[in-house]
């Protein structure tokens, strides 16, 4: 893959794995806009390996951090067979049945 994309052999692609111990937070520079804003109205897909959801209701969700815009359109969830395998993503070293992308 990364032969082709050249893009795609950084250090910092997925699948990745969260040491919490490691995690700076730092809410400051983070504006979330919306997302109170119950979704009442959704566009649902599953393909056999993930949910796909799209708000369909016409409320634009925001996050804004340092400067650039992030808006909310999908919300997707993997999942697999067994308590672990269906993330993509670890925390701690351990993978979970489920996952959550916010897009």
């Amino acid at each position: 893959w990364y032969r082709t994309y050249c893009n795609c052999s950084g250090q910092m692609q997925s699948p990745i794995n969260i040491i919490t111990s490691q995690v700076l937070q730092d809410p400051r520079n983070l504006v979330v806009t919306n997302y109170d804003k119950p979704i009442r109205q959704v566009k649902i897909e599953n393909n056999g390996y993930r949910i796909n959801m799209y708000p369909m209701d016409g409320v634009q969700r925001t996050l804004t951090f340092n400067g650039s815009i992030y808006t909310l359109t999908s919300v997707h969830f993997h999942f697999g067979s067994s308590s672990n395998a269906g993330s993509e993503h670890a925390i701690n070293g351990r993978k979970n049945t489920i996952e959550c992308h916010l897009e």
